[in-house]
């Protein structure tokens, strides 16, 4: 029997869509739900060749009990470990005219969302902020408080006037009088419609002095729900890297996510690096990439309570000692000696 470990597996939705336009409700045409994973994709193919094989890794709530049933509808033989916490992840695939793959974390959804409003708010805040400046500065360019009341003075004297020539024949007054009269009521016009302006533009600057703390509020809200949104994707993903790494020991970790930096916002995203003694298992030697890939068979066979045999290829990299309960059968490379008859895998799938 083959055996196929999936660390990260999946429920896979793909929906069918005519077209796909942003912004708008697209109906589906079609809907289909598969079991996901590299691993659990080999083990379907497998049982389509008619092989046995084992599906092992790790699933999570009601999608991951789902997961697991699909692939025994597909003949495959299962034995996940339950986590207590958390779901199996849901991939969401949209096929359309262009078709596109997206992957869809609730979470991740939210910050984003959470993020954009942060940013329209800023952007109307930022635009009231300049026209509070412009209008601030066209402010400084007039006369002091003490000369814009000897104008209201002159305002109401000239109003007086008015009054009283209005009680009065106009056709007796001379030419002269009557420019000089008109002259001052249009300068004083002038003047009055200059104050009327200073003291609506002082109503609208209050009014955006109001309106821009409650945007300040409304920017430190988002922000407050942000960060704690942030702490929670946090302390789940911290939930589940310590679930998976307490059960391996010996120098053997998971990274099961990385931080990510895009157009200068933070955040995370899947991944699945074995470690060993902190060290990524690219940057392994040959050596120590043979003793991290028998400890994970250790871990393994253990918890699953099977004792398989293994075959330990490249053997002469191992310089220490390793203890492994199971038989290891080492495959030393040696100059100037070559195998015959020879079979290679690929060959025995395709009946040759």
């Amino acid at each position: 029997m083959i055996y196929t470990v999936t660390f990260n597996p999946s429920l896979d939705y793909v929906v069918q869509t005519a077209d796909l336009i942003p912004g708008r409700v697209n109906r589906t045409t079609e809907e289909h739900i598969y079991p996901g994973g590299k691993g659990n994709n080999v083990s379907v193919i497998l049982s389509n060749l008619g092989q046995k094989s084992k599906a092992l890794g790790f699933k999570a709530g009601f999608t991951g009990e789902q997961m697991e049933q699909m692939l025994e509808s597909y003949g495959c033989c299962t034995d996940f470990i339950p986590l207590e916490e958390g779901l199996t992840r849901i991939n969401v695939k949209v096929k359309a005219k262009e078709e596109s793959e997206t992957l869809q974390k609730e979470n991740n959804e939210l910050v984003k969302e959470q993020t954009q409003v942060v940013k329209e708010i800023e952007e109307k805040y930022n635009a009231k902020k300049a026209q509070f400046d412009q209008t601030k500065e066209k402010l400084d360019n007039f006369k002091p408080s003490e000369e814009i009341e000897e104008i209201q003075k002159r305002i109401f004297g000239a109003q007086e006037a008015l009054q009283s020539a209005k009680a009065t024949d106009l056709n007796n007054l001379s030419g002269e009088q009557k420019t000089a009269l008109e002259t001052q009521i249009s300068s004083l016009e002038r003047e009055l419609a200059k104050q009327t302006f200073i003291e609506k533009a002082k109503l609208d600057i209050q009014s955006w002095k109001n309106e821009n703390k409650s945007i300040a509020d409304k920017i430190i809200n988002v922000e407050k729900r942000e960060r704690t949104l942030n702490e929670y994707v946090r302390e789940q993903t911290d939930t589940i890297i310590e679930t998976v790494n307490e059960k391996f020991t010996n120098g053997i970790s998971w990274a099961l996510y990385k931080e990510i930096y895009k157009n200068g916002e933070g955040g995370i995203e899947e991944d699945c690096v074995c470690l060993y003694h902190k060290k990524r298992y690219s940057a392994l030697s040959a050596g120590e990439k043979n003793i991290a890939n028998l400890e994970v068979i250790k871990v393994l066979q253990d918890y699953y309570g099977v004792n398989l045999p293994i075959f330990s290829d490249n053997a002469e990299s191992i310089t220490i000692k390793y203890d492994m309960p199971s038989q290891i059968i080492e495959l030393y490379a040696q100059k100037g000696k070559t195998l015959d008859n020879v079979v290679k895998i690929e060959d025995i799938y395709k009946g040759e």
